[in-house]
């Protein structure tokens, strides 16, 4: 236990956003045993729409969920179809550029789902 005087002196992390990288830099510091507050705007997660789909790249989010313990979780979730890309006006619907079922050379595991949900 630390005494009062060494308990001034540690470190206190603020992450500031609940979105994937907040909760996940949350979740790693979590699991090395390191206390740190996570500050978010919205009032709870239910104030909008939450999810969204994800591009982890090998080196930068996947290595992030490994980290993070997270990776079988992620498994469970993840999709390596999606390289579909569509670029549409928002206004009319009509798309601008359509480029489906093309082989992009990208391999990276697209998720649809709230890393919210796996930080519970």
């Amino acid at each position: 236990m630390l005494s009062l005087s060494q308990q001034d002196h540690v470190a206190r992390i603020a992450i500031i956003g609940a979105g994937p990288a907040g909760l996940t830099l949350a979740r790693i510091v979590y699991v090395n045993n390191i206390p740190c507050t996570v500050f978010e705007k919205e009032e709870s997660r239910e104030i909008r729409s939450q999810g969204g789909t994800l591009d982890l790249h090998p080196k930068a989010g996947q290595a992030a969920l490994k980290k993070a313990k997270l990776w079988k979780e992620y498994q469970q979730h993840v999709r390596y179809e999606g390289q579909d890309f569509v670029l549409a006006d928002y206004r009319t619907g009509e798309h601008l550029v359509d480029v489906r079922d093309m082989d992009t050379g990208r391999y990276f595991p697209s998720s649809d789902f709230s890393l919210s949900g796996l930080a519970d």
